[in-house]
C-alpha cells in the first residue's frame, strides 16, 4: 500500500505513511490493543522506507556488508509493524487480550481475530 499510494497515487512519503498507519490502527483496535502515537507509527515507517531506499542504492554491490545489512532488513521488517505501546501488557486489563499480543510477537505470529469478544 505504501509503494502503491507513492508510485502510483504519487503522495508523499509522510501522506503514504500515514494512510497506511491509519490502515493498521483499524485492527489494533479491533484487538484492543493500546498503540503508539500516529505520528510515532508514521516516522516508524518513514525510517523503514528510508533504510530500504539506502539499501537499493548499494543493491548491485554484493559485498558481506551489503548482504548483512539486506538480512537485518529483512529480519527487522517482521517487526515494522508492532506498534503496541511501551506499556501495552501492563494497561491491557484482560488476559486474554495480553496472551494475544505476547502471541503475535513470537516468530510465526500465531493467533488471530475472530469475532466478537463478550468481555
Amino acid at each position: 500500500m505504501l509503494l502503491y499510494n507513492l508510485h502510483e497515487v504519487k503522495l508523499s512519503i509522510r501522506e503514504s505513511a500515514t494512510l497506511v498507519v491509519q490502515e493498521c490502527l483499524i485492527f489494533w483496535d479491533k484487538a484492543r490493543i493500546p498503540t503508539r502515537a500516529t505520528p510515532h507509527c508514521v516516522e516508524k515507517i518513514m525510517m523503514m522506507y528510508n533504510h530500504w531506499r539506502n539499501l537499493q542504492k548499494s543493491a548491485c554491490r554484493r559485498s558481506e556488508t551489503q548482504e548483512e545489512n539486506e538480512r537485518n532488513f529483512i529480519s527487522d521488517s517482521n517487526n515494522l509493524f508492532d506498534i503496541a505501546h511501551a506499556n501495552a501488557l501492563e494497561i491491557i486489563k484482560i488476559e486474554e487480550d495480553r496472551k494475544f499480543l505476547l502471541s503475535q510477537r513470537l516468530p510465526g505470529r500465531r493467533g488471530c481475530l475472530m469475532g466478537i469478544d463478550m468481555n
